[in-house]
This record gives C-alpha cells, structure tokens and sequence, in this order.
C-alpha cells in the first residue's frame, strides 16, 4: 500500500501527538475519528522514532494486524517506551 503525502503527514502528527499525550498522562489515544479512510484498513506498519539524529526506538508488524492508524498509535508507544533485556 502506498500512502499519499497527506495520509503519511498525518500519521506523523499522530505519532507526535500519541506521545504527548502520553506524557501529559491521558487514557484516550487512539483518535475517535480519522480523516482518511484508507488508514482505516489494515496493513503492515513500523514506527522508527529518533532523538538528536539518533535511533530511539523502531518497531511495527510486517503482517496486518489492526487498522493503519491504530497500529501507529501502538508502535509509537511501544517504540518509544518498550526495553527487552537487560544490558
């Protein structure tokens, strides 16, 4: 699937917006309405996050398991929040 410039600027601007909610502690982070139908199929998705140039975190599903936007709610706060292991 290929997403339209808009499509992945809005996805961006919820991946932002997941995470300060987050922080601020809110419960609802999954958007009630969403503009596009097309993120309402499901579909593969990874998040990479970076800090400074840096790789923070990046995780997704290669195979679909929830609709796009839903997805990106989750990888965001799971690439941004989950460690597996200890160093």
């Amino acid at each position: 699937m290929t997403l339209k410039s808009d499509e992945k600027k809005y996805l961006l601007k919820l991946a932002r917006e997941t995470l300060e909610k987050h922080f601020k502690g809110e419960k609802e982070l999954v958007p009630k309405k969403v503009p596009f139908d097309s993120l309402k199929k499901e579909a593969g998705t990874f998040v990479t996050l970076t800090e400074n140039g840096e790789l923070r975190g990046c995780i997704g599903h290669i195979i679909p398991v929830n609709p796009i936007y839903i997805d990106v709610v989750e990888n965001t706060l799971s690439a941004a929040l989950r460690t597996l292991g200890s160093k």
